[in-house]
């Protein structure tokens, strides 16, 4: 299994934590010789990204690049990809439901990586599994309260 993080200078993401709990994820999943790229980023970056592969001008909170489908599918069957996750948009997201900033990244790794996974928002499937890797890293459902 390979994970690398990159981060923006200044930012304080627990590089090791996030390594444990990607790893995590990706042992229940059985891809234990998966590759993945994890980048924490600004507001301005991830908008760019955004206008760039999704041509939406606005910053948002995670971005998916896939390498299982698209012309990369196939050149190496345990690349899975990159998230990237603004900690701008994931500051202000995490006070306005009530979490804590580690516990919001959780979030976006895991629906990051479903999406790397081929799992589309609004169906079933996503749901059921984002519920399962959400226990899977000791979290209690939100959506339960």
């Amino acid at each position: 299994m390979r994970i690398w993080i990159g981060q923006e200078m200044g930012r304080t993401i627990e590089e090791e934590k996030v390594n444990n709990k990607i790893r995590r994820l990706l042992e229940y999943l059985g891809l234990d010789n998966a590759e993945i790229g994890i980048r924490f980023t600004t507001d301005e970056e991830i908008r760019e990204l955004n206008k760039r592969y999704r041509q939406k001008d606005a910053p948002t909170n995670v971005l998916s690049f896939c390498m299982q489908e698209g012309e990369s599918f196939g050149l190496h069957p345990d690349l899975l990809g990159d998230i990237v996750i603004s900690l701008d948009t994931a500051t202000r997201e995490a006070q306005e439901c009530g979490f804590d900033l580690a516990e919001m990244i959780d979030f976006y790794l895991i629906h990051g990586l479903l999406h790397l996974l081929g799992y589309h928002h609004d169906h079933p499937k996503h749901e059921k599994m984002m519920r399962k890797l959400w226990e899977v890293l000791k979290h209690k459902p939100y959506w339960e309260d």
